[in-house]
């Protein structure tokens, strides 16, 4: 699963939000995801106002996850009664909920989609693809070094972009922390991606 996060960071930015509340017990064991290094939000909404809130940027996203095994490792009907598996919860303990991609107003060739249960929006591209649905351009690869640094394609420098303004109008983009990955991880599909709502899929095989 760590590969699957390192891999999907190099492709989507996120947003700042304010570090996560406390979870609820049944989730301790995700508690060392907390740490979040976050900043209050800078965008330039003159004329493309912000998603209001409020946000939980502490709270857990339903996993997508809708089957069940047995202890043996078959495939097994949920409905059979296998208590405590994860496929036999749907929507628990929050939904998942996406919006977008979604054209900015000003900037029309940028697209986002918007995480309204935390707050965060991710680039719907990855860097150097274009459209809506990702189809114009081409993907351009970097490791974790050059997304969090100055170098073409990286955080910093969509911060740059439309003349100062920002990608999409914002300014603090960066590489996401791995509780805002966890939230995009969906655990039915394969690869493991919202891709519902994620349109670059630009990896194939085991590579990520």
């Amino acid at each position: 699963m760590y590969k699957h996060f390192i891999f999907i960071t190099l492709l989507f930015f996120s947003f700042c939000i304010k570090s996560p509340a406390d979870l609820d017990p049944p989730y301790f064991v995700l508690q060392y995801l907390q740490n979040v290094d976050s900043t209050e939000n800078q965008e330039n909404n003159s004329q493309c106002p912000a998603p209001a809130g409020p946000f939980n940027p502490g709270a857990l996203f339903d996993t997508g996850q809708t089957l069940c095994w047995t202890g043996g490792g078959f495939a097994q009907d949920c409905t059979l009664g296998l208590p405590g598996s994860d496929g036999s919860f749907n929507n628990i303990p929050n939904a998942r909920n996406f919006v977008g991609p979604t054209q900015h107003c000003k900037f029309t060739s940028d697209y986002t989609i918007f995480d309204p249960l935390h707050g965060l929006t991710w680039k719907a591209c990855a860097q150097g693809q274009t459209g809506s649905g990702c189809a114009g351009g081409v993907a351009v690869p970097m490791n974790w070094a050059d997304a969090n640094g100055g170098l073409p394609g990286s955080c910093a420098e969509l911060n740059t972009l439309n003349g100062g303004e920002g990608y999409a109008g914002r300014t603090n983009w960066r590489l996401p922390t791995v509780r805002e990955l966890a939230s995009i991880v969906h655990y039915t599909n394969n690869p493991h991606i919202e891709n519902a709502f994620f349109p670059s899929r630009t990896f194939t095989g085991r590579s990520y």
